[in-house]
């Protein structure tokens, strides 16, 4: 025979207890640690389901006093090169000329961060020396430290080149 459901009624059994009991302590506690800690990670991670997120930081940029200086004449493969990496001064020893090259770096906020670099060089030169082009590589410390902990090496790359022989020249930035 095939039996059909007519009537059901679930059985349930209630229990209480005092506001101060151990059992209402426990629960309450349970209900706590269910809902606040989510608000705590979703907070400490910056939000859920980012997708993107930008930030501006002005990076600290140290001069590391290392560059290399060429001065290109006006006849094919006349160079003279200068840099302060011994390295590099050994190996075109015949084409070095050594400047007197003197530097600062500048905080004109004072922020803690240099904001720029003045530095000059003065070559000596000969009577038959003409610079026409002028092509210098400075290398920076660059150090990001407050949503990124990076350090970096950069390096300003100037160059210049004029139609004629020239006797100064000055770069700005």
């Amino acid at each position: 025979q095939m039996l059909i459901k007519v009537f059901s009624s679930p059985v349930t059994a209630d229990q209480y207890a005092s506001v101060l009991s151990k059992a209402v302590f426990v629960r309450l506690c349970l209900l706590l640690l269910v809902l606040i800690p989510p608000f705590f990670i979703a907070y400490s991670t910056k939000g859920l389901w980012l997708r993107e997120e930008f930030y501006q930081e002005q990076p600290d940029v140290r001069f590391t006093r290392e560059l290399i200086v060429l001065l290109h004449g006006s006849a094919p493969h006349s160079i003279l090169t200068w840099s302060t990496l011994p390295s590099y001064n050994r190996l075109l020893q015949t084409r070095i000329r050594v400047p007197l090259f003197k530097f600062y770096e500048e905080d004109t906020n004072q922020d803690g961060m240099m904001d720029y670099i003045d530095f000059s060089m003065e070559f000596p030169m000969q009577t038959d020396d003409d610079v026409t082009h002028v092509t210098c590589l400075l290398l920076h410390q660059v150090k990001l430290s407050k949503h990124a902990l990076v350090t970096l090496s950069g390096m300003s790359y100037l160059d210049y080149a004029a139609t004629g022989p020239g006797h100064a020249i000055h770069f700005s930035g």
